[in-house]
């Protein structure tokens, strides 16, 4: 008796074919069968200034994103568009929840800011949130002015800082509070400062202040013969004796390393120096005759 082979025996070409197009039909199903979708609430916007925070909840519906998924805030640009996205937070969780994001300070005046949220695992961009974000105060730059401008003091003496353009309150890294403040210790400082619609900003770089041993020179007067004025001086200098006596007196200044950045001679009693080409920073000056020293001091060039 014949045996009939069907077109299924194992190793039929035919149900080969029918194995690999199952396959293939179950791959696709499975390729868009991602159920696993991220909704925008509305976001929660506190303050309108550039490098605030925004608050943005999420909903995840359809399952839950794997294990390990980040899920990513974006921000657009000004008019709503997506085209170069900045990420401003993010959270690892697969589930619903919030972001807390932060308007960059380079953001510029908008009212149409949008946010969606793109996550990883797996990949999933959602569509915007409902509401725009809005930015209507740029952050203030808090520029500090930095007396003497190189920072250099001698042990004793102090740095002023003070921020350029006044603002609605102040915070130094030394716990001051006022525009501007004295330090005498070695140290890079910040300031915090917050404008009239409670945007803050924080001074950046640090200021740096140095304090030297200013070592060869004493800031001392032991004679009333020279008065000098005004100290700090920004553009000359008066040199007033009290007598000339027939004394041939020499003035001589010198910079923080010793090294000698102006002479001149003294032969009256009144006598203007020009700054030119002098940096800011603390000098030294001596007054000198023939028999030597007979003055010292300090002089401050803004």
């Amino acid at each position: 008796m014949r045996t009939t082979r069907g077109v299924f025996n194992v190793g039929s070409p035919v149900l080969i074919f029918y194995l690999i197009f199952a396959c293939s039909v179950l791959s696709n199903i499975n390729l868009f069968s991602q159920t696993e979708t991220v909704t925008v609430d509305s976001i929660i916007q506190t303050s309108p200034c550039a490098g605030s925070n925004i608050y943005i909840p999420y909903t995840v519906s359809g399952g839950s994103f794997n294990f390990g998924n980040i899920f990513t805030a974006q921000l657009s640009d000004p008019n709503g568009s997506f085209n170069n996205p900045v990420n401003i937070g993010s959270t690892p969780y697969w589930n619903t929840g919030m972001i807390i994001g932060t308007i960059p300070h380079s953001s510029t005046f908008g009212f149409s800011y949008k946010v969606r949220i793109v996550a990883s695992s797996p990949a999933y961009t959602s569509s915007e949130g409902p509401n725009s974000v809005i930015v209507i105060n740029i952050a203030q730059l808090a520029t500090v002015l930095v007396t003497p401008t190189n920072g250099i003091i001698c042990v004793g003496d102090s740095a002023n800082l003070s921020v350029v353009t006044p603002m609605q309150s102040y915070l130094w890294s030394t716990g001051e509070t006022t525009q501007s403040i004295d330090v005498s210790q070695s140290g890079a400082y910040t300031v915090t400062v917050t404008d009239a619609l409670q945007c803050k900003t924080v001074s950046s770089p640090p200021s740096t202040v140095t304090v030297q041993e200013c070592t060869g020179v004493q800031d001392i007067s032991n004679s009333d013969i020279l008065d000098i004025y005004p100290n700090p001086f920004s553009d000359y200098l008066t040199l007033q004796m009290s007598t000339l006596g027939g004394t041939n007196y020499e003035f001589v200044l010198y910079n923080l390393i010793g090294q000698e950045v102006l002479k001149t001679e003294i032969n009256q009693q009144k006598s203007i120096i020009q700054r030119g080409n002098l940096p800011a920073g603390i000098f030294f000056y001596k007054i000198l005759t023939r028999e030597g020293i007979i003055q010292t001091g300090k002089i401050i060039v803004q």
